[in-house]
């Protein structure tokens, strides 16, 4: 896989959202926030999360984020969003990615497949395609940072909008390569690390799959680079 002016954005938040570490994008011409959702008197919107047009649930900030970027990196000759598992929505893999504006996140749901199967069986079925020790840090008191020895399997699928995704625009399947990161033989203390990540990025063989573990590793890692202080990783 090519290095070559390659930029990874790691942690995206809303442009203007405070507090550090959120590694934000600069507000370089962007859209005007969107209007706030309608809330009822106790402050919670009445209207279930799923039956929410996009502009009114939270996650709708991940699409907006990726688009800004969009304009903000647009030297770049590639871009990597990386985001945990609250960034997998729908309409983010319908919409967002390009050929190059990559997506990189956790899988948060077992999605059905346009095969009719679903994601989470799909890549328990990929082979094994090696094993590594990676790293982990510290999480909760009384879990310290560790090593974890993983196996990993990779492979192609194609991931069908959902039933109750009311934007029809979207469209009704997208493919994407999944990773599933699981750890082998893991002490009986600790929660044993269990990855799936779903990413827009072509995965020819082993060494660019690790790859792409590695950054989503460094998905809480804030940099300094470039011209964009704070969002990207040049590469």
């Amino acid at each position: 896989m090519e290095h070559a002016d390659r930029r990874c954005l790691h942690r995206a938040a809303r442009a203007g959202d405070p507090g550090p570490d959120r590694g934000e994008v600069p507000d370089h011409g962007a859209a005007p926030p969107r209007a706030r959702p309608d809330r009822s008197r106790a402050g919670v919107n009445p209207t279930p999360h799923r039956q929410r047009p996009l502009c009114e649930r939270e996650s709708v900030h991940w699409i907006d984020t990726a688009q800004q970027a969009k304009r903000v990196l647009q030297p770049a000759a590639q871009v990597t969003m990386v985001a945990d598992r609250e960034a997998d929505i729908y309409p983010l893999w319908g919409s967002v990615p390009e050929a190059r504006f990559h997506v990189l996140t956790r899988a948060f749901t077992d999605r059905s497949l346009a095969d009719g199967g679903k994601l989470f069986a799909a890549a328990a079925a990929f082979p094994v395609a090696g094993w590594r020790k990676i790293a982990l840090p510290a999480r909760d008191p009384g879990q310290p940072k560790r090593t974890a020895m993983v196996e990993l399997r990779y492979g192609a699928v194609e991931i069908r909008r959902p039933e109750h995704e009311n934007d029809r625009s979207l469209p009704p399947t997208v493919s994407l390569r999944v990773l599933e990161v699981r750890e082998v033989k893991p002490p009986s203390h600790v929660e044993p690390l269990h990855w799936r990540l779903l990413t827009t990025h072509t995965i020819p063989d082993a060494a660019t799959a690790w790859q792409i573990v590695g950054w989503y590793q460094q998905r809480r890692t804030v940099i300094s680079g470039d011209e964009v202080t704070g969002a990207a990783i040049g590469r």
